[in-house]
């Protein structure tokens, strides 16, 4: 499975975290791997890459604990990496 992420930008917020983990991220992400949404939102995420249709919606953690997210619009022309309260 790999994610069509188009764009990639990132959130004043998101941008003071840790670049590293940002990469690691972000390839998590690309293959289907979308940390830690319910499984609801991993049905939702699987079948808008099937079917290249659709929002996704990848959640993820520093090693310091700060949530952030990964967000491929419908289409995959751009993914937003953001905090939680950005959005």
């Amino acid at each position: 499975m790999e994610v069509k992420m188009g764009k990639v930008v990132i959130t004043r917020g998101a941008s003071q975290l840790s670049q590293e983990e940002i990469m690691a991220a972000l390839k998590r992400h690309s293959i289907g791997d979308w940390g830690t949404v319910c499984e609801e939102d991993k049905e939702t995420n699987n079948n808008a890459v099937e079917n290249n249709d659709g929002m996704i919606l990848s959640a993820y953690a520093t090693e310091s604990g700060t949530p952030f997210w990964i967000i491929t619009d419908s289409g995959g022309e751009t993914t937003t990496i953001l905090l939680p309260e950005e959005y």
